[in-house]
């Protein structure tokens, strides 16, 4: 019988330390977690490499890409003969749970529970891979260090509403901390908790322990406000235009990291130089890089440097979040009804596959797209914590055809659609019964094509857009005087 799945949301509590040794049965329990997690890991590697390479899995692979390409969706059949090919090897979780039995005598410190858990987490991984939807697997090095966890309420680790304390078998118990002022740290304690997470954190350069208890339910909603109507999101590596029906808004994605993206920038510049002068051997004359394995000396300057941009980018991260969760309240308040473009934020990162040469100087151009930009506004994490939050009412967000949909293409006047260089900002659409021209703001324009369209989400509803667009224009020019004379954005409305 299936488990039932409930729904799950996660509360985190620092944990202090026993009056008698501290966090060291913790510290002992992470190395053991490492371990057992490295060792399923490889044991799966082997067993992936297995299946891949047997010729039935090759063939079935196959046949399953033909049906795809064919729309057949009744593939019954070969699901069935792909689970014998993992059952031959033992390529399955359920096996991986068998085999981390065998060697968890070795690892006493952790549970039943908690090492299955960690040959779990080591089982998506691998598949992952086989799937393709990862290049590799990485190995966790003990320095680093990894999160553990139970099953459930009688795992070797688990949670005492009692006394409010984590246990960690029958010797050991941490009490966590619940800030006085928290009222939502003090609701999300009224529930059910499934199961509890251990964790380490460095902040400020100090060790600090905390626990995830992993609650039943939806957690306490807070007083936000949900808008009506329908809004369209744009979403941009580095900004992100709404249109409703009353109002324009072009936003900045995560404005208060700018300053941490410039100490960020010194900081591993003032690393490479450290890096580059304790390390001439694996460098050639001219600065370049030599290729092959080397050992690498670390300066105390570099190890310093590197504990600073560790919270500094810790950092960055506390912010980031900050400003996106702050950002998708005003959008929901703004309209619950979004509509938003499937777009590959990881292909944007990623490096130009095509050579292009500069048409003045005739130098190759840099492949570089936006990784680094992607990497410090994080845009699609907005996209997901707005939709975390639709959940949280019954509510989701509406995800567009981008290849059908053509939002940044489509002129709303004449129903045509033209491609425009990445540069070319403001667009000019045509002219109004006065003779003056229409200039609209690209990213604005494709939000509001993106909110009219249609229910399932394929095509733009030309006769809704077209009737709409003057009261849009309107909305638009106010934006864009209000971006003007803050001085904001400029490059996007110029």
């Amino acid at each position: 019988m299936k488990k039932s799945k409930t729904p799950s949301y996660i509360a985190e509590y620092e944990l202090q330390p026993e009056a008698s040794g501290g966090f060291a049965v913790l510290h002992h329990a992470e190395n053991a977690a490492v371990s057992v997690y490295n060792i399923c890991l490889n044991e799966c590697l082997k067993r992936m490499h297995k299946v891949v390479n047997d010729p039935k899995y090759i063939a079935l692979c196959d046949m399953y890409k033909k049906n795809k390409e064919q729309n057949k969706k009744d593939n019954a059949d070969l699901r069935a003969q792909f689970s014998e090919i993992f059952n031959k090897y033992a390529y399955t979780e359920y096996a991986m749970h068998a085999f981390v039995s065998t060697i968890r005598q070795k690892y006493s410190c952790l549970g039943s529970a908690e090492c299955q858990k960690l040959a779990s987490r080591a089982f998506r991984a691998v598949d992952k891979k086989r799937l393709h939807k990862a290049k590799r697997v990485r190995f966790v090095a003990h320095a680093r260090g990894t999160s553990f966890e139970g099953k459930s309420h009688t795992s070797m680790l688990h949670f005492n509403r009692d006394c409010l304390t984590v246990s960690f078998g029958r010797r050991h118990e941490f009490a966590i901390i619940v800030p006085d002022d928290d009222q939502y740290l003090m609701q999300c304690l009224q529930d059910r908790v499934k199961y509890v997470r251990i964790l380490k954190r460095i902040i400020r350069g100090k060790e600090r322990w905390f626990t995830q208890l992993v609650f039943e339910g939806m957690p306490p909603q807070k007083d936000h406000i949900f808008g009506e109507g329908t809004q369209g999101l744009d979403e941009g590596t580095s900004t992100i235009a709404s249109v409703t029906d009353t109002s324009v808004m072009l936003a900045e994605l995560a404005p208060e990291c700018r300053p941490d993206e410039k100490k960020i920038r010194r900081m591993q510049r003032a690393m490479d130089r450290s890096k580059r002068a304790a390390n001439p051997d694996n460098y050639h004359a001219d600065g370049t890089y030599k290729k092959g394995h080397h050992k690498w000396k670390k300066s105390k300057r570099y190890l310093l440097l590197q504990k600073k941009l560790a919270e500094r980018k810790r950092r960055q991260a506390i912010y980031r979040k900050q400003s996106h969760c702050r950002l998708a309240n005003e959008l929901i308040a703004r309209g619950a009804d979004i509509r938003v473009e499937k777009m590959n934020i990881k292909g944007l990162a990623k490096k130009s596959k095509k050579t292009a040469k500069n048409k003045k100087n005739g130098r190759t151009q840099s492949k570089k797209r936006y990784g680094k930009t992607i990497a410090n506004r994080a845009p699609a994490m907005l996209i997901s914590i707005i939709d975390q939050k639709l959940h949280q009412r019954g509510k989701s967000i509406l995800y567009v055809n981008t290849w059908t949909v053509k939002a940044s293409q489509y002129n709303p006047l004449d129903g045509t659609y033209k491609k425009k260089d990445l540069k070319d900002r403001m667009i000019l659409l045509g002219e109004d019964s006065s003779g003056n021209s229409i200039i609209v703001q690209r990213d604005m324009l494709s939000a509001y094509l993106i909110q009219h369209v249609s229910a399932d989400g394929t095509h733009i509803d030309a006769a809704s857009a077209y009737k709409d667009f003057d009261n849009f224009r309107t909305h638009q020019n106010a934006e864009v005087a209000r971006l003007r004379q803050a001085d904001q954005l400029t490059w996007y409305v110029s």
